[in-house]
């Protein structure tokens, strides 16, 4: 075996099929509850060097040669970004634990 923390794991993913599941369980948390009003949910899943560049995180990343490692050498990683708006009260956002 090689040593811990030296290799990348990557496991296949269908991104549309995380998203549903995303859209089930947060309908499934927020139904009938009436301290929130209901809102639209949403995901998407963007390549990485996508969300690289639309977050503008480019010149973290590329080395003194030009290369980054975060876009050239992971073209086929992905993002799943997903939200349900207008569900969570802010004073519960307020109280969440920190990580």
């Amino acid at each position: 075996l090689i040593p811990w923390g030296t290799a990348d794991i990557f496991f296949p993913t269908d991104f549309d099929a995380l998203g549903r599941l995303y859209e089930a369980s947060a309908e499934h948390v927020w139904s009938g509850r009436t301290d929130v009003t209901p809102g639209k949910r949403a995901f998407s899943h963007y390549q990485q060097g996508a969300v690289m560049r639309r977050y503008q995180e480019m010149k973290k990343t590329t080395t003194l040669c030009s290369f980054n490692p975060m876009v050239d050498d992971f073209k086929n990683a992905r993002f799943l970004l997903a939200d349900s708006y207008g569900r969570v009260p802010c004073a519960a956002v307020d109280r969440a634990p920190a990580l």
